[in-house]
């Protein structure tokens, strides 16, 4: 009987432990193929150009500061960092088979041309947001000032 037991928990041990490590694969595999994704968009390159648009305004508003500091200080950043930081929001949000599908679409002819595409799309975008946030800030300085609130 006592073998039987513990023939049982064994078994059982084993059951359990072969199951978190499945899952802990699954979970690997899904964030291996997030980072592929992001990697594939250019996810990875958009984080090294805002970092360099700071450090730009940086020097700019920081005239003082010798070059050399800021592009020691670039050097040094973990520029795998921010994947890192991205990988469990697409995780939480989107199932290993979404994921899968994407990284298919953005190999497609058509995912590469958007790929190829969405810097002017976002640049473009963001000058027309821009521009019509510019106008109504315009519009409520109008408004104010006939009200009297100048």
């Amino acid at each position: 009987m006592k073998r039987k037991s513990l023939f049982f928990f064994l078994f059982l041990f084993i059951s359990l432990s072969m199951t978190g490590f499945l899952q802990a694969e699954k979970k690997n595999a899904k964030q291996s193929d997030i980072k592929e994704l992001l990697i594939l968009t250019g996810s990875d390159k958009i984080g090294i150009q805002m970092l360099n648009q700071i450090i730009d305004n940086f020097r700019v508003s920081m005239p003082d500061v010798p070059a050399e500091y800021w592009d020691s200080f670039l050097e040094k950043v973990n520029k795998e960092a921010l994947i890192e930081l991205i990988i469990p929001v697409y995780d939480k949000h989107l199932t290993h088979e979404d994921i899968k599908e994407l990284i298919k679409f953005y190999k497609s002819p058509l995912g590469k041309k958007l790929i190829s595409v969405m810097p002017i799309i976002t640049q473009e975008s963001y000058s027309a947001g821009y521009e019509w946030g510019k106008k109504l800030a315009e519009q409520v300085m109008e408004e104010l000032k006939e009200k009297g609130y100048e």
